[in-house]
């Protein structure tokens, strides 16, 4: 799975490398704030779509190891055609493909770790690969500097597709559908994983020893009937709307309102980037310890929303990134027991399909969502602290969510310790 990981990383440093490309574009190309608001923003409406699209292919597909490919491909292609673009609608059409590309990417990595990651390292692992999307924030946006500066911003994404282009061929070459396909798992490995992965699954059948087979329509049916998965879809819209509240103000926040310099303001920003790649490795160690995943998730919840609302109220420097790095660990954690309830709850086979839904409708409105709610609040009051305390009880309300969501848990592991027993009778 490593591969997946490093693909995450850049699955985000191909998403943010415009963010610092923008002033250089909007000089050589003169162009208005609100065009390039709208090149920024185009990318989230092809994300919303591909999400939702990739999934049902991802669901459907039986080479999941070539779709990966090529959409690391197209990212490259893409990535290289910015470069190139000297009109608006060009931008638009690129950007927003990329979007949609990236969107239909990401159903590919979780049915990945879906296929491989055992019940008891799922939360440790997934974390890792978390961490890693969230490292190419903390890391790509200095390196993505320094080559605007070698070789101006249309060097930087010649580069930047480059580097994805290696990214591509790494992942066709290390990766599998499943265990099984993979030249470096012997054959008894990869029955003990496959025998571990289908017990856990809430189809598992004790009396064929096995994960019952059932059709995408009805996976998907029983996935859409359950209260629990739109608890979900709201809980990461509301967790998410704080991180993205963090990613496009937070820089901002720090130098108008606290008086931070520009460099300052990016050398503390570290700080917090960081605290959210430990954030989903702990969280997902406890769940796995523990094995009590909303459990773990409301705690988390709750204690980000004074930690945020305290980092609006400090006022030394090393407080304010102090407590907003703990926000960050906290908030961003909790999306880690999130998603691996969605490996444990629902049927693998319409899962890319919600984990599309889940990312592309939660996630990719929360995107757009946030940072416009954050300017508005801040227009209107002249602070950015109603602003980012709005998203700060959002996360107490997704805490509120999981509370409602840990019945269903407990029902379903329950369920499957029941089909447990029976296999083990039946031996």
């Amino acid at each position: 799975m490593s591969a997946v990981w490093v693909a995450g990383f850049f699955y985000i440093f191909d998403r943010i490398n415009i963010s610092l490309a923008a002033p250089k574009i909007i000089e050589d190309l003169d162009l208005t704030g609100v065009q390039m608001g709208m090149i920024l923003s185009i990318y989230f409406w092809g994300f919303i779509i591909g999400n939702p699209l990739g999934g049902v292919i991802v669901d459907h597909s039986r080479r999941i190891r070539w779709l990966t490919f090529a959409t690391l491909m197209v990212w490259s292609i893409l990535t290289a055609l910015t470069a190139a673009c000297t009109q608006l609608h060009h931008f638009y059409l690129v950007r927003g493909m990329l979007g949609f590309a990236e969107g239909i990417s990401v159903p590919c990595f979780q049915k990945l770790h879906n296929n491989w990651l055992l019940p008891e390292e799922r939360g440790r692992y997934y974390g890792v690969f978390e961490g890693c999307v969230r490292l190419g924030a903390a890391f790509g946006l200095p390196l993505i500097g320094w080559l605007i500066n070698l070789w101006t911003w249309r060097g930087m994404f010649y580069a930047s597709s480059v580097l994805t282009f290696v990214i591509a061929v790494y992942v066709f070459l290390m990766v599998r559908d499943r265990p099984q396909d993979h030249p470096w798992v012997s054959p008894r490995e990869s029955d003990l994983i496959r025998a571990a992965i289908e017990k856990d699954r809430v189809t598992y059948d004790p009396s064929a020893d096995g994960a019952k087979k059932v059709g995408f329509r009805e996976s998907f049916l029983i996935m859409a009937r359950d209260g629990a998965f739109w608890l979900l879809l709201l809980s990461y819209f509301l967790i998410l709307a704080l991180y993205f509240a963090n990613m496009t103000w937070l820089p901002g926040y720090l130098v108008k309102e606290r008086g931070f310099s520009i460099i300052q303001s990016g050398v503390y920003l570290i700080l917090p980037y960081l605290g959210s790649v430990a954030g989903t490795l702990v969280c997902g160690y406890i769940g796995d310890k523990t094995n009590r995943r909303s459990l773990v998730a409301i705690g988390f919840c709750v204690l980000a929303c004074p930690a945020m609302i305290g980092a609006m109220a400090v006022t030394t420097p090393w407080a304010i990134v102090a407590l907003l790095t703990l926000a960050l660990f906290l908030s961003m954690g909790a999306t880690n027991s999130l998603v691996v309830l969605f490996y444990e709850l629902f049927p693998p086979e319409a899962f890319a399909t919600g984990i599309g839904i889940l990312v592309g409708v939660g996630g990719g409105i929360a995107g757009l969502v946030a940072p416009l709610v954050i300017g508005y609040l801040l227009d209107l009051t002249g602070s950015f602290f109603w602003g980012f305390t709005t998203f700060a009880l959002a996360n107490l309300v997704a805490g509120g969510c999981f509370v409602l969501i840990m019945p269903r848990e407990s029902q379903v592991k329950a369920q499957k310790a029941a089909r447990m027993a029976l296999a083990v009778q039946g031996k």
